[in-house]
C-alpha cells in the first residue's frame, strides 16, 4: 500500500465515525419521535442520552488508535517506537490526571443533572490528546491528517454538549487540557528518552520548510 492510498484510508475511517455518529442521532431521533411523545418522566429521558452517549465512548479514542494502526502499517511518523510509547504514555497521564482531579475538586453539575463531574470534559481531553499526538506525529505527511483529527475531536465536544452531558466552558476546557498535556508530555518524554523529532516543520518568508533529521 503506497503512501497516497494510506493518507485516503485514515482520512475516510477518521471522517466516517463522526459521521456516523450524527447520523445515529437523527436516525435515533426519527425512529424514536413517537417515543419521545410518551416519556413522561426525566429518567426515561435522560436514559435515552445516556444511551446514544455511548459511541462516544469509543469514538474518543479514534485518534489516537490512529496513531498506533498508522506507525504499525508502516507510515513513517516523527517518533521512534519508544519515543511514541513513553511521550505517548506521558501526555495521557499529564492530560487526564489534570482532568481526573479537576472533575472531583470543582465538582460541577452536568446540564443534565447526572452527577457533578461536568468540568471539564474528559471524553473532549481524552479525543483532543489524541489528535495531538496525531498531529505531532504525522504532520509533515500531510496537514489533512491534522485536520481530520482535529475534526473528529471537535465532533465528540460538540456531541457531548448536545446530549447534555457538558456545556461549551466544559468542553473548552477539555481540549486546552488535552492539547496542553500531551504538549508537557512530549517534552518531558524527551527528557527521558533523549529522542527528539525526526521532523521539524517552520515557516520561512520563502513558505514552509521542512527538517528531516537522519
Amino acid at each position: 500500500m503506497n503512501q497516497s492510498i494510506k493518507l485516503i484510508v485514515v482520512f475516510l475511517l477518521l471522517l466516517l465515525v463522526p459521521q456516523c455518529s450524527v447520523a445515529q442521532g437523527e436516525d435515533f431521533s426519527f425512529k424514536n419521535e413517537l417515543d419521545f411523545v410518551k416519556l413522561n418522566n426525566e429518567n426515561e429521558l435522560n436514559a435515552v442520552n445516556v444511551r446514544e452517549s455511548k459511541f462516544d465512548d469509543y469514538a474518543r479514542f479514534l485518534p489516537i488508535s490512529s496513531v498506533f494502526l498508522l506507525k504499525a502499517c508502516g507510515m513513517e511518523s516523527a517518533s521512534s517506537w519508544r519515543r511514541l510509547a513513553v511521550n505517548s504514555a506521558s501526555g495521557f497521564v499529564i492530560s487526564c490526571g489534570t482532568a481526573y482531579a479537576l472533575k472531583h475538586i470543582i465538582s460541577k453539575e452536568r446540564p443534565d443533572g447526572s452527577d457533578n463531574r461536568s468540568f471539564p470534559s474528559g471524553h473532549a481531553t481524552v479525543a483532543f490528546a489524541g489528535a495531538t499526538v496525531l498531529h505531532k506525529e504525522f504532520h509533515h505527511v500531510s496537514p489533512w491528517i491534522s485536520v481530520a483529527g482535529y475534526g473528529v475531536a471537535t465532533l465528540i465536544a460538540i456531541d457531548r454538549v448536545r446530549l447534555d452531558r457538558h456545556d461549551w466552558l466544559d468542553v473548552t476546557a477539555g481540549a486546552l487540557i488535552g492539547i496542553a498535556g500531551v504538549e508537557a508530555g512530549y517534552w518531558i518524554g524527551d527528557k527521558i528518552t533523549g529522542e527528539h523529532s525526526r521532523y521539524n516543520v517552520s515557516l520561512s518568508p520563502t513558505g514552509l520548510s521542512l527538517l528531516v533529521k537522519l
